[in-house]
């Protein structure tokens, strides 16, 4: 089942939206997710939640093929890799502030 698109600032101020299909849920532990429409050739995100001595740990796991062949591989060394990096620790830092305000308001 395809969810709902995924709004994401795919390149610092671009946004895209990455239409995502949920391939695996193993509640509370982990699930995977792939882009099914978008700019890559190819993504699969995986989220996995552990038990650690603060609350939860985060872990995310994303796999991808640029497009564009060469030249796509060529922006995959440039600037791609290093802004899904960018992108994933923004994504945790905001869960993590929206988790703790949640929590403190309880």
């Amino acid at each position: 089942k395809e969810s709902p698109d995924l709004l994401i600032s795919a390149l610092r101020g671009v946004r895209l939206r990455l239409p995502a299909q949920i391939l695996e849920m193993e509640r509370p532990v982990r699930f995977v997710d792939r882009s099914v429409k978008g700019a890559f050739r190819f993504l699969r995100h995986i989220h996995e939640f552990r038990p650690a001595a603060e609350g939860t740990e985060m872990i995310d796991t994303i796999e991808w093929k640029a497009p564009l062949g060469p030249l796509g591989t060529i922006a995959d060394w440039l600037f791609l890799k290093a802004h899904l990096v960018w992108f994933v620790e923004t994504k945790q830092e905001a869960l993590k502030r929206l988790a703790e305000e949640e929590g403190a308001a309880q």
